[in-house]
């Protein structure tokens, strides 16, 4: 029962967050969270689910769902939100799971300007995912890791990375919404950093090309 009540007040968290109720949501997370942690150490209760992994699991997405309400606060809580994904990362989740908290990690050490830091997040998610999904696999997930790669190279002024980055995003996407014939938001975003990228290499066609298919 108690299991139930700390997903119902997760969920109610992350509908709170979505609504920009950020103390609410807060609230409700960290309520959530108090009641796994308290699971993870009943041996009766974690005995009728098979164990304690699936309460660390349930905790670790719990503080990561803190940590994004973190760092969309004005101003961002960024130390906080380090601390808490780092706290997950600690505990035992799924690869998926792993995966997607290393890929926030990455955004908050962009956020700080902590590139090296942010690369290497970058760079474990994306052997995940590779892990889960098989090595050539155009899944979202991958596409939001190169996207976020292509970012960090474009922010080091590294375009021709930059470009192969983005491109490998854009082949992904538009294969994941190849059933809207390619109009969507997220593959309109990526041929807008496309077009900025041959911008900046002074492909003045190529980022003609790239901003009118945006």
């Amino acid at each position: 029962v108690r299991r139930k009540v700390a997903a119902t007040l997760h969920e109610l968290g992350v509908v709170e967050e979505k609504k920009h109720n950020l103390d609410s949501a807060s609230e409700f997370l960290r309520r959530a969270l108090d009641i796994r942690l308290g699971l993870e150490d009943d041996d009766e209760a974690a005995a009728a689910v098979g164990g304690g992994r699936i309460f660390q699991a349930d905790c670790a997405s719990t503080l990561h769902q803190i940590a994004a309400l973190e760092v969309a606060r004005k101003p961002p809580c960024l130390d906080k939100a380090e601390e808490l994904l780092q706290e997950a990362l600690g505990l035992s989740m799924s690869i998926g799971q792993r995966a997607a908290t290393l890929k926030q990690l990455a955004r908050v050490a962009i956020r700080r300007g902590d590139l090296d830091d942010a690369e290497r997040s970058l760079g474990l998610a994306l052997e995940l995912y590779i892990e889960l999904y098989g090595e050539n696999a155009l899944h979202v997930n991958v596409a939001a890791v190169k996207f976020q790669q292509g970012a960090l190279a474009f922010q080091r002024k590294q375009f021709e990375e930059a470009w192969i980055f983005y491109s490998e995003c854009l082949k992904a996407r538009r294969h994941v919404y190849a059933y809207l014939q390619g109009n969507h938001l997220e593959i309109s975003t990526v041929l807008h950093e496309l077009g900025r990228v041959a911008l900046s290499q002074c492909r003045k066609t190529k980022a003609r090309e790239m901003l009118l298919d945006e």
